[in-house]
Parts: C-alpha cells; sequence; structure tokens
C-alpha cells in the first residue's frame, strides 16, 4: 500500500516538474538569448574604442609642430583613418606605411570615413574642427568611431526587439618619452652649454655634424662632430655597433645614463649604407636592414651650402637639386657615387619602386647627446646622456680608405614639437628631455 502511494506521488512530482521547466524555458531561453547579445554589444564597443585609440594615435604621430598646416593636418586624417598609400600620398606627398584597417563588429566590418571622424584641437576639451578648415596651432586629436545601430538578434526570440547605438571616442597627443629607442651615435654637445640656454648645447638646427677622420686629443673639442656610442660599456663592441645601426638601435634609454664610446670602425658601414638602400656582399640584408624611402645623398658636392639639406630653407644645393622632404616623397634612391663624390662600396641599390614597396624612415634617428670633450682625456671615461636629438643621416660612407667620414645633419631636440623624429619612444615621462611620442589623454 505505501509502495503504490509513493510511486504515485512521484509521478505527481515529475509532472509538476515538466509544468515548472516549460514554463521556465522561455524565460532562461529569453536570459541567454539576452546575455549573449549583451556580450556581442560589449565586444563590438571594445573593438570601436581600439579603433578609436588607434585612429587618435595614428594621427597624431603625424602632428609635427604645434602650428600645423593644412596639408599636414589632411596628412594626419589619412593615417587617422587608415586610408591608402595613394591617398595619403595625394594629400602630403608623402607615403604611408602599410597599417591594418580599422575594423568591428567581430572583424566582419570596415570602419570607412562616413564611421570615423577625426578633429583637431589646441586641448583635450576642444573646440574641435575639421582638416580642411586650415592651419592653427593644433596638439590634440579626437576620433570619433559610430558603429551604427545595432541589433539584439538573439533576444527577438523572446519577443525583444531593440537596437542600440554604439560609439567610442578616443583623444591623443604627443608627451615626452620615458625612454626611447636611439641610434649608436652620440652628437658632441658644445662644452659647458646645457639644454636650457638660448641655444640648447651649442647646436645650431641644419648644420652638419662629421664623424671624426683621426684620433687626435682635440678630435672633440667644440659641436660639429659626433662620435660612435656604446650604450652599455664596456661591453659593446664592433659587432654590436653594426647590429644597432643596422636594426633599430639600442632601447629602454634615458637621460642620465652613462655611454662609452666606440671609435671609429669601418666594419660598421654596411650596416649604415643599408639605411640608404645600398647592399653589398657579406653586409646586411634588405630583409634585415631595410632601406629609406630615399637614399638621395647630400655632400658637399650635391648640397655645396652644408646647411639644411632636410627642408632645403636655407640655401644649399643647385637648381634641382632635391631637400630630403623632397627626395622622400617622390622615393628617390642614391645617385650614385660619381654624381655624390662618395667611394661607397655597394652591389645592389635599391630602385625607387623597392623604396616605395619596401622602404622605411631609416635616415632620421634618435641620438644621445654628450660632453664628448669627456673621451679626450681617457678613452674609458663615460660621459652621460644630457639630452636627446634629432638627426638625419646625409650620404654613405667609404666601406674602405678614406673618402670622407660620415655626416649627419643636425634637426634639433627630440623633445621639440616640431621635432622629425617625434614617435619614437615609450610614453611615461615626467622630463621633457625624451622624444615626443602619442598618447591617449581620454
Amino acid at each position: 500500500m505505501m509502495s503504490d502511494r509513493w510511486r504515485r506521488n512521484r509521478r505527481l512530482q515529475r509532472g509538476a516538474a515538466a509544468v515548472l521547466f516549460s514554463l521556465a524555458l522561455p524565460v532562461l531561453i529569453g536570459l541567454a538569448a539576452l546575455a549573449i547579445d549583451v556580450s556581442r554589444l560589449v565586444v563590438v564597443r571594445a573593438e570601436l574604442q581600439s579603433a578609436a585609440d588607434a585612429c587618435a594615435l595614428a594621427a597624431v604621430s603625424q602632428l609635427r609642430s604645434t602650428t600645423a598646416s593644412t596639408s599636414q593636418l589632411l596628412r594626419a586624417e589619412a593615417y587617422g583613418l587608415a586610408l591608402s598609400d595613394a591617398l595619403a600620398r595625394s594629400v602630403s606627398g608623402e607615403a604611408r606605411p602599410a597599417d591594418s584597417l580599422n575594423r568591428f563588429d567581430f572583424q566582419s566590418r570596415q570602419l570607412n570615413g562616413t564611421m570615423l571622424a577625426v578633429r583637431f584641437s589646441n586641448s583635450a576639451s576642444g573646440p574641435w574642427r575639421a582638416a580642411s578648415a586650415g592651419s592653427g596651432s593644433l596638439s590634440h586629436v579626437r576620433c570619433s568611431a559610430d558603429g551604427g545601430q545595432i541589433p539584439l538578434y538573439l533576444a527577438g526570440v523572446v519577443g525583444v526587439r531593440q537596437v542600440f547605438p554604439v560609439t567610442a571616442n578616443a583623444v591623443a597627443a604627443l608627451a615626452p618619452s620615458q625612454v626611447n629607442c636611439a641610434f649608436p651615435m652620440a652628437l658632441c654637445k658644445l662644452p659647458g652649454t646645457r639644454a636650457n640656454s638660448s641655444k640648447p648645447f651649442g647646436l645650431r638646427v641644419g648644420d652638419w655634424m662629421r664623424e671624426p677622420s683621426s684620433k687626435g686629443s682635440s678630435r672633440y673639442d667644440g659641436a660639429g662632430n659626433f662620435g660612435w656610442v656604446d650604450f652599455d660599456p664596456p661591453k659593446g663592441g664592433a659587432d654590436q655597433l653594426q647590429e644597432l645601426i643596422a636594426g633599430r638601435g639600442s632601447c629602454s634609454l634615458e637621460v642620465g645614463g652613462p655611454v662609452g664610446e666606440s671609435g671609429a670602425k669601418s666594419s660598421v658601414y654596411d650596416a649604415w649604407n643599408s639605411r640608404f638602400g645600398l647592399y653589398g656582399s657579406g653586409g646586411p640584408t634588405p630583409a634585415a636592414s631595410p632601406g629609406d624611402f630615399s637614399g638621395y645623398a647630400y655632400t658637399s658636392k650635391t648640397w655645396p651650402d652644408e646647411r639644411d639639406a632636410y627642408s632645403g630653407t636655407a640655401k644649399g644645393g643647385a637648381a634641382g637639386t632635391p631637400n630630403f622632404l623632397a627626395s622622400r616623397a617622390g622615393f628617390a634612391p642614391y645617385q650614385g657615387n660619381n654624381a655624390a663624390g662618395v667611394k661607397a662600396k655597394y652591389s645592389t641599390n635599391w630602385s625607387s619602386a623597392d623604396r616605395r614597396a619596401q622602404g622605411r624612415e631609416r635616415r632620421l634617428v634618435v641620438v644621445p647627446i654628450v660632453d664628448c670633450a669627456v673621451w679626450n682625456s681617457k678613452g674609458s671615461a663615460q660621459p652621460v646622456v644630457e639630452g636627446w636629438g634629432c638627426a638625419l643621416l646625409l650620404s654613405p660612407i667609404a666601406t674602405s680608405g678614406s673618402s670622407g667620414p660620415g655626416q649627419v645633419e643636425y634637426l634639433g631636440l627630440a623633445s621639440d614639437p616640431g621635432s622629425p623624429c617625434a614617435g619614437s619612444g615609450l610614453p611615461g615621462s615626467s622630463l621633457s628631455a625624451g622624444p615626443l611620442v602619442p598618447v591617449l589623454v581620454e
């Protein structure tokens, strides 16, 4: 008797559970669908934010001066929108490095010019203006990404019909870097000068500086020379120096760090020349050390005035000689030893097509500024990095013999708002000596 009653109660319980489950099932399905849809919205929002961040950082990297021209703003906008190289060149005359396209909605949709808006201002709070509005004192970039109305797909199974607007904003500016990657070459300051003087370190923007061709006791007296640097004294040698020149330089460097003198080593010249797109047997390969967009050389023969070959605002080359900005925009190759007045040895000289397809910005380098005269008294002495300069590698160097030392043009402090070397370093400095780098401020 008890057994029959127990079985009857079990059947009733199972029936009640089935009823409860059937009633709860739509709610459970709806909650699951809502959770999936909300998760999708979160992912789409994160993708849009990443796109806005990338857009702002890419755009502000092209603001090389606080007073930006219209063409500079249009170029910055093209970088922010990740437009094609052809369009970037059409608005600025220069190539844009290959950047990935901004996508969202699980990378299935591409953000185009109607979904991304790039605006400029002189502060993080605005007011904001378009690139086409003309030049001005502009230091901040805001990118707004609009993903449109995102529907709740799965929630529709329980009758929820809703769409949500998904947007993201990012603001970026240039700020001094904490540490940076530098070329293993020290610009020699004028002894007794400082960074905060009217003429920082006694160096004049546009002047050419040379590698000392001899080892005399006064080879580093005064400004006007540069020396090869050991960033890891006394461990650095010729192999390390060559590797740094062929590669990206030495990173995680800070003001105040000691540096040693590596001396003039002919073994590094092949690595130096690879930055001009010149390659020979036994030296770096194009894959390991790609050349610059331009290999055009500036020497006393091609630019007799020996001043400001970068922008050409001062008297320099003969009529028809392009300054560096123009030669880079046109992907000009190295013009040859006879035309340049150099005796460099090479078997391969990158063509304009090679530079257009594979070129990198390799002739503008961040370099430490030190009191090189410290090396005169004792070769093992280690002066400290007092600041960071921006320099342009002017011409190839002879790989043997003595047909002239290496030459660079001083382009000012890397921390200057208009520095061509902006963008090299790690954000996070409370100092003002580091190169300016793009940082997100909002």
